[in-house]
């Protein structure tokens, strides 16, 4: 790929982009590694420019985050991190058949696009597109993120193909055979579990599975009967009130069930299950690596000239109400 998107197009500005608390602890046990070789690494540390991103099947494509990590051992003011003024782009580089394209040309190139810095979250480093009105990432399709900031030595850049669209659906795990409808039911804990269905996906590497609460953090409600808001014991702590929570499935996985010790919160829950495509599903494996002591790996990244994630995913979702039951 000797000639960059940049190569062709004209070169309006864009902007930086930060990362996550989650994405700092990390990048700490990456720089830790090496640590009793060279206990002076610290001292030496270079920041890297990370970059992350994931598109999805059909949808408007969301944010590229774009900033320089941060030394593990160091307190720092996040907006120290974001990487101002650079230039990122998305764009196709291979059709469903694996051909190429060319993205001088005026129906392929509705398919480029350009980012910039987030109105109001400049701080954070985020970038949008700079326009809604454009095609959306097609299934099968390759493509390419681009992010450059010469004056800095910053040059990123990575691929991933979007994987194909997939059915799905839910049943009771006592009846696995026969499709229900809960998009917006309302379930407790006595309730029968759930069970989950779905096809193969061309091209996912696997499968991520979700469940994400809607409620904010500060009104989360446990869905544990024995939980007293008036106990002192049972008082909610920040590290407690983890909203999202995740699995992964192998690629030749097609189903799932959702226990009910999966929800921590009453009130709406989003699931979701995404067929990943390679970059994705690799990442989240060696995340899940990693809290297996016996496992020495670092986050598994596809970003070149930095470290990062350019993902693509084709996604199914629905939405439950959990009702906690009174002891």
């Amino acid at each position: 790929l000797a000639m960059t998107k940049f190569n062709a197009t004209s070169n309006s500005s864009r902007a930086p982009i930060t990362r996550t608390a989650l994405m700092t602890l990390l990048l700490m046990l990456i720089f830790i590694v090496g640590c009793e070789e060279n206990p002076t690494e610290a001292e030496n540390f270079e920041p890297l420019p990370t970059l992350y991103s994931y598109i999805q099947n059909g949808a408007p494509v969301d944010t590229v985050n774009l900033e320089w990590t941060g030394a593990y051992d160091d307190f720092y003011d996040l907006s120290e991190l974001r990487i101002q003024g650079a230039q990122i782009v998305v764009f196709p580089v291979l059709d469903e058949n694996g051909a190429s394209l060319d993205t001088s040309d005026t129906e392929i190139n509705d398919y480029v696009i350009h980012f910039r810095t987030t109105a109001g979250r400049e701080f954070y480093g985020e970038y949008v597109p700079v326009d809604d009105d454009y095609l959306r990432p097609r299934g099968l399709w390759t493509y390419r993120i681009e992010a450059i900031k010469p004056s800095e030595g910053i040059n990123l850049w990575a691929e991933t193909t979007v994987p194909d669209t997939f059915s799905f659906y839910a049943a009771e795990k006592n009846n696995p055979l026969v499709p229900i409808e809960i998009e917006g039911d309302t379930l407790t804990r006595e309730d029968d579990e759930i069970f989950i269905n779905w096809s193969e996906s061309e091209t996912a590497r696997g499968f991520v599975a979700g469940i994400v609460a809607e409620t904010p953090r500060d009104e989360l409600i446990p869905l544990d009967p024995e939980w007293d808001p008036n106990d002192p014991d049972d008082v909610l702590e920040p590290y407690d009130q983890q909203r999202h929570g995740w699995t992964i499935a192998r690629y030749d996985q097609r189903s799932m069930t959702i226990a009910w010790i999966f929800f921590q919160w009453s009130g709406w829950n989003r699931l979701y299950i995404n067929a990943a495509s390679e970059s994705y599903y690799e990442y989240m494996l060696s995340l899940t690596q990693q809290g297996d002591p016996s496992w020495t790996v670092n986050p598994a990244y596809n970003v070149h000239g930095g470290i990062g994630v350019f993902g693509a995913y084709a996604t199914h979702e629905f939405n439950i109400f959990l009702e906690r039951v009174e002891p």
